[in-house]
């Protein structure tokens, strides 16, 4: 089995910045490397090329998911 999904890519100079891929190829993945967790990104103010928006990651969020991501090596 496999997910299809969207991909958010880094964007800018800030660390914490993304803009939706959404029309790029949908990615793919197979279900065995899929670990859930939800979070928020929240859009900000700022818009790309195309009028896209970005989004924000907080830094709580992005430590959250690197959390989880060890624990699951472990």
């Amino acid at each position: 089995m496999a997910l299809a999904g969207k991909y958010y890519h880094k964007w800018g100079q800030l660390e914490s910045t993304y803009v939706l891929l959404k029309d790029f190829q949908t990615t793919y993945i197979h279900v065995c490397h899929v670990r859930a967790i939800k979070f928020l990104m929240a859009p900000t103010n700022h818009r790309v090329q195309g009028n896209d928006l970005m989004y924000k990651l907080f830094k709580h969020v992005e430590d959250g998911i690197k959390q989880s991501i060890v624990a699951i090596e472990l």
